[in-house]
């Protein structure tokens, strides 16, 4: 989070804190290349439990052809 490495459990009380601060809290979720679909989409599924619904996924272009 924010470039921090975070436990499950961190990121979904960070992500509470961060619902109750601001209803309209939008999530950006932002992976690597090497980083395993599983791992995005739990991090997605903690985000959206903790009651954020607005996300947005960053992507990089991928090199070459």
């Amino acid at each position: 989070l924010n470039g921090q490495l975070l436990t499950a459990e961190q990121l979904s009380e960070r992500a509470v804190e961060a619902r109750k601060g601001n209803a309209d809290v939008q999530a950006v979720l932002s992976a690597d290349v090497e980083a395993r679909h599983g791992d995005v989409i739990r991090a997605l599924d903690i985000v959206k439990s903790a009651g954020i619904q607005q996300f947005a996924i960053q992507v990089e272009k991928a090199l070459g052809p």
